[in-house]
């Protein structure tokens, strides 16, 4: 069967328009995204204007300081450094977003298909957020025993640290 060309443009316009329902359905559309990302701190990372919480983590603060011989240093700088660090210009794909009761998205982020928050966890960089999730408490334990990171001297839980810092 031969089409007419006003038919043809008729299909264009439902074909187009489909699409752009697809490409605005946010059940859809939010479950992936990909880019370079900009490291906000240890645990959030931020790619095409989205603030993505990695899921499962809790890394120390931006100004929180960790302590070696009663000697302070710069932990949450260090773990912002260290996500830097780690995926510096490539590519990241964060995943299973959802939104998270504090304005941001949580997300399962890769790089490489490295799970970045059990890189984190695992490097000494960040604790796993026990409290709602057990996903890396054995990467935790495998950073206090090898003392990476934190583990190196003494600090505070993020979670504890926020509770008295306000």
């Amino acid at each position: 069967m031969r089409l007419s060309p006003r038919t043809h443009v008729l299909l264009a316009a439902v074909e187009a328009a489909l699409l752009l329902v697809w490409a605005l359905d946010p059940g859809d559309a939010a479950t992936t995204l990909s880019g370079q990302a900009k490291i906000v701190d240890g645990d959030t990372l931020e790619i095409h204007g989205t603030r993505i919480a990695l899921h499962g983590i809790d890394a120390p603060e931006l100004g929180q300081a960790c302590f070696i011989d009663g000697a302070p240093w710069s932990c949450g700088r260090l773990a912002k450094e260290a996500l830097r660090d780690e995926i510096g210009d490539s590519v990241v794909i964060c995943s299973d977003m959802e939104d998270s009761r504090f304005r941001r998205v949580l997300a399962v982020c890769t790089l490489d298909g490295r799970d970045l928050g059990r890189w984190m966890v695992r490097q000494g960089w960040a604790l796993s957020y026990r409290q709602h999730w057990t996903d890396y408490n054995r990467d935790e334990a495998v950073a206090r025993q090898a003392r990476l990171g934190v583990w190196r001297g003494e600090f505070r839980p993020p979670w504890d640290w926020r509770k008295n810092s306000r």
